[in-house]
């Protein structure tokens, strides 16, 4: 370097210690990189477009010399690896080179639909996970040999294994040395599983979450027998997911109840009778959070379904909440879409209860699943109760009448109409009522707001006024919110047109 280069070089650097941010200590501007991955993730057309400016996060190491020493002597940023990596092999030995022995989150994309990782990227992941701590991949499933090393630190094993429905199911089966078995995984508390099953393994001993999903569950759900043998060897279980075998339905050989004392959520999809055959065999404690969506049967009669709830009921203990949502469904598709926007109330360290009935579109609102619900799980315990239901089905509030507790109600769709006139027609239903919220949009734009304010006029006549009315989405004009306000004194209405 020439004199006059150096006098330059002096002379920038001088000039960079005049920006505020060159003046940052280290571990400030550590902290500040650390934000950047979660804000500028690595893209899938970061190679493909190509330049700095693609790269996401990582162009910090190209700003400048003070910028590019920082990050490299912080292995913590680094140690976040998406695979497949979209930058190519050489990028992806740089990160896990400048990770260093730190421990590893090695993830799947979020950004866009994952491949299995390449050869090269999986000969990678296995050389690190002696210290990996999360691991999350698309693989095939024969790759799984690849994972047979020990991982003493791995936390959380979420794995996606394709093809996802082999014809043969004992091809599913995950190695017996996965991870090096129980004694090369002692960490392992996290686990969830798509296209294969883990009954047979050594990694279920530890496990405090377990989740075994498949989207088809009429082919290649969980057998019901396979589930409780599994159940049975993890008592500190506190959440699980699983979805049973629609067509698997069927009494087990052995009648034994399975306690689990630490569990805290149970997310389940199955037929009713599946669902039924498994609460049987559970002991479960009374705070526990049970959400089920249950597929149904139009040959069952009415008593059986009650029968299930009381099932329910009796291994739930004393539910405070519950959700219910009704709907038609005409294929796959549309249940998935519909399950996952449906939210409901529940209330942390407060048991609760939410259910979801997939009723074939040809079987109408006779079916008598809502009635039969409420009438086995409203008792005096019920404080919150969300319901949505597609029909005017004026059944399901007359079986209210027990909930003497019930103190929020939250109605969509269709039956807000049917709640309101059942609280019309029974006077002193539901004494302790104090919030009601309506929403649901399009499906109330027929909202009776007129008996809505007479009903609620009533019933603060009795001695029964409610204190809060929230109306979301609803097709509610000014003169309408002026009449529902002046209904009962002091009530706060809360009310919003789409």
């Amino acid at each position: 370097m020439s004199d006059a280069e150096s006098v330059l070089d002096a002379a920038l650097r001088h000039l960079s210690l005049t920006i505020p941010v060159a003046r940052l200590p280290p571990e400030i501007l550590a902290a500040i990189f650390a934000i950047l991955p979660s804000i500028d993730p690595p893209r899938r057309d970061a190679m493909i477009a190509g330049g700095k400016n693609t790269l996401g996060w990582p162009t910090i190491t190209h700003v400048c010399q003070r910028w590019r020493s920082v990050a490299l002597q912080d292995p913590t940023l680094w140690a976040d690896i998406v695979v497949p990596f979209p930058y190519g092999d050489r990028w992806a030995t740089a990160f896990f080179a400048r990770a260093k022995s730190v421990p590893l989150t090695i993830r799947k994309p979020r950004s866009w639909s994952p491949l299995p990782p390449r050869a090269s990227e999986l000969a990678l992941v296995s050389g690190h996970l002696a210290h990996t701590r999360i691991l999350c991949l698309d693989i095939t499933l024969a790759m799984l040999p690849a994972l047979c090393r020990p991982a003493p630190l791995l936390q959380n094993l979420d794995l996606t294994a394709s093809p996802p429905f082999p014809s043969d199911r004992s091809s599913c089966a995950l190695p017996e040395d996965l991870l090096g078995g129980a004694a090369g995984a002692p960490s392992l508390q996290h686990l969830a599983l798509r296209g294969a099953h883990p009954w047979t393994s050594p990694l279920l001993t530890h496990l405090v979450t377990l989740t075994v999903a498949q989207d088809n569950l009429a082919v290649h759900g969980v057998k019901l027998a396979d589930a409780l043998a599994a159940l049975e060897r993890i008592p500190a279980l506190e959440r699980i997911v699983l979805g049973l075998d629609d067509n698997d339905a069927v009494e087990v050989a052995s009648p034994t109840v399975i306690a689990l004392p630490k569990l805290r959520h149970l997310d389940l999809r199955a037929h009713y009778l599946g669902a039924r055959l498994l609460f049987e065999r559970l002991a479960l404690p009374p705070d526990a959070t049970i959400r089920c969506c249950l597929s149904v049967s139009s040959l069952a009669p009415v008593g059986e379904h009650t029968a299930f709830f009381k099932c329910i009921a009796e291994r739930a203990g004393r539910i405070a909440r519950i959700g219910i949502k009704s709907f038609m469904w005409e294929d796959g598709d549309a249940i998935i879409a519909n399950l996952t926007v449906w939210g409901t109330a529940r209330a942390q360290g407060a048991p609760s209860l939410v259910l979801q009935f997939m009723e074939d579109p040809y079987l109408g609102s006779e079916f008598g699943m809502m009635p039969s619900a409420l009438s086995a799980l409203a008792s005096q315990h019920l404080e919150t109760l969300a319901v949505w239901n597609d029909e005017e089905d004026f059944a399901w509030p007359h079986a209210l009448g027990r909930a003497s507790a019930l103190r929020r109600v939250t109605v969509e769709g269709e039956a807000v109409n049917a709640f309101v006139s059942v609280l019309a027609q029974t006077p002193g239903l539901l004494p302790a009522l104090a919030c009601l919220v309506v929403t649901g949009g399009k499906f109330v734009a027929g909202l009776r707001t007129d008996l809505m304010a007479r009903t609620l006029a009533e019933r603060a006549r009795d001695g029964h006024a409610l204190e809060v009315l929230d109306l979301l989405g609803c097709d509610v004009d000014e003169e309408s919110a002026r009449d529902l306000r002046w209904a009962v004194p002091g009530m706060v209405l809360r009310w919003r047109s789409q």
